[in-house]
């Protein structure tokens, strides 16, 4: 099974090279040219009442605050936008989405922490344990998963849902997965490009290695960085962000939405969820293991369910 675009190619290491999945080995890029263009998004902070901060990212203002377990979070506010592309026959056609009412978005993806406490006050199966995962890898067992601060990676779309739950027990608010609208919409951030920064990849190099793995993971057997990516998965939080303020939206893990997969409808919508049944969930983002352009805004990929792997994670919304 192939790192890179996860199609069996009839070995277990490298991928073929007439593959044509999107694997293949992205252009290069200055990746100078990419820090200083990101770097040049400002972010200021003033903290304001009940533990809500307004922040200036470039020329928006941005609301954030955080909950119970210290998940930053922040408001998204209603708007119309272009969801979907040409790219791909999956992604098409593309059509304008209203999202009508505000949302709390989880600035990072769901991290190691945070889901300990919830295996821990539920006695939730442990991450790669109950469903093993796609390469019997065993998250928290393996120093290149288990730190505190990387995504919990290796849950199915139901123990994100049972994270929601409990959450939202804990909280006493309404926690959930995003839609596939709300996650692309959030992506987005006003822009109508393929990625948040423009039309062309910025290649991994540039995208996705925007902080030191932990220590742990350097250190752990195994650990090498290798040209389509790492064998680990980064720190939640990062330095290079969209325009909301949020963190790897582009790369790290795959991240589960609620939706069901199947195919868009043409017409105009309003607050979309997708399919009323289906077998299989979309999944968005793109991971460290695949290429840069694979984590568009448009891109989508199916995943049953019930099953989970060391490239797949989520975040979470609260409900305005």
């Amino acid at each position: 099974m192939c790192d890179r675009c996860e199609q069996d190619h009839g070995g277990d290491v490298g991928c073929d090279p007439n593959c044509t999945a999107r694997c293949a080995p992205p252009g290069q890029v200055d990746r100078r040219r990419f820090i200083l263009a990101t770097s040049r998004v400002a972010l200021a902070t003033a903290v304001g009442l009940s533990g809500v901060r307004d922040l200036a990212w470039g020329q928006q203002a941005l609301q954030t605050t955080k909950n119970a377990l210290g998940m930053e979070l922040t408001l998204i506010a209603p708007g119309t936008f272009r969801m979907g592309s040409e790219d791909n026959d999956d992604e098409k056609p593309p059509h304008d989405v209203t999202i009508s009412k505000p949302f709390w978005l989880a600035v990072c993806e769901t991290s190691n922490a945070d889901y300990r406490r919830f295996v821990e006050a539920a006695g939730h199966g442990e991450p790669g344990v109950a469903v093993p995962s796609k390469k019997g890898i065993v998250p928290w067992k393996n120093p290149m998963y288990r730190a505190d601060e990387q995504p919990v990676v290796c849950v199915t779309h139901d123990d994100a849902v049972a994270f929601c739950a409990w959450l939202s027990e804990t909280e006493g608010a309404t926690y959930r997965l995003p839609t596939e609208a709300e996650w692309e919409y959030a992506y987005r951030g006003g822009t109508t490009s393929r990625f948040y920064w423009g039309d062309e990849p910025a290649g991994r190099e540039a995208a996705y290695f925007s902080k030191p793995w932990p220590e742990e993971t350097q250190q752990a057997p195994g650990y090498q960085e290798i040209p389509w990516g790492l064998l680990s998965v980064l720190p939640v939080s990062c330095e290079e962000r969209n325009a909301h303020g949020l963190c790897h939206m582009a790369g790290n893990v795959w991240e589960w939405v609620a939706d069901w997969y199947g195919p868009y409808a043409a017409d105009a919508q309003t607050d979309p969820i997708g399919p009323a049944e289906g077998t299989q969930r979309v999944t968005r983002g793109g991971s460290r293991f695949h290429a840069s352009r694979v984590a568009t805004a448009s891109v989508r990929r199916p995943m049953d369910p019930d099953t989970c792997c060391h490239n797949r994670g989520f975040r979470v919304v609260r409900e305005a």
